[in-house]
């Protein structure tokens, strides 16, 4: 605390010497206070969990193929997953996303696709998508780790 105030201080004369004057400094308290009395009560920050409402084509998690078989998922989704983040980034997103729900389909479980799901559900303003889309990702990872011991 003692480093602070002698840091406060050197400061002060710091501007003193190149400023020709010291630099006034507040408390956060009394900044709350001022804005406090000359804006009035602020409004409180809610501590609810938001309400997600996803609507969405894609298959439940116990529908995906190849969910046991890495590499078959990989061998028949990747491709898919390509296709549609070609087409994310040309600014097709609804295709993309149709493209990125087959690659899931078909058993492609990568971070890159939930990141590309989440970049695509972002672009066209669906955020409880993209929330939903990046739980589910979390679900997935914490399964397959669980199912590999780590």
């Amino acid at each position: 605390m003692m480093i602070n105030v002698t840091n406060y201080n050197n400061d002060q004369e710091k501007a003193l010497g190149e400023l020709g004057r010291r630099i006034p400094t507040y408390h956060l308290i009394d900044v709350w206070k001022h804005l406090k009395n000359n804006l009035g009560v602020f409004a409180s920050v809610s501590k609810e969990e938001p309400v997600i409402n996803a609507i969405h084509n894609r298959v439940s998690l116990k529908e995906i193929k190849n969910q046991n078989n890495w590499e078959k998922g990989f061998d028949k989704g990747y491709p898919l997953y390509e296709k549609g983040d070609i087409e994310r980034k040309s600014g097709n997103i609804l295709g993309a996303i149709e493209l990125f729900d087959k690659a899931r389909y078909n058993g492609y479980n990568a971070p890159a696709l939930y990141s590309s799901y989440a970049m695509a559900y972002r672009k066209i303003k669906d955020y409880d998508n993209e929330i939903a889309i990046l739980d589910e990702a979390i679900e997935r990872l914490k399964s397959e780790n669980t199912h590999y011991g780590i």
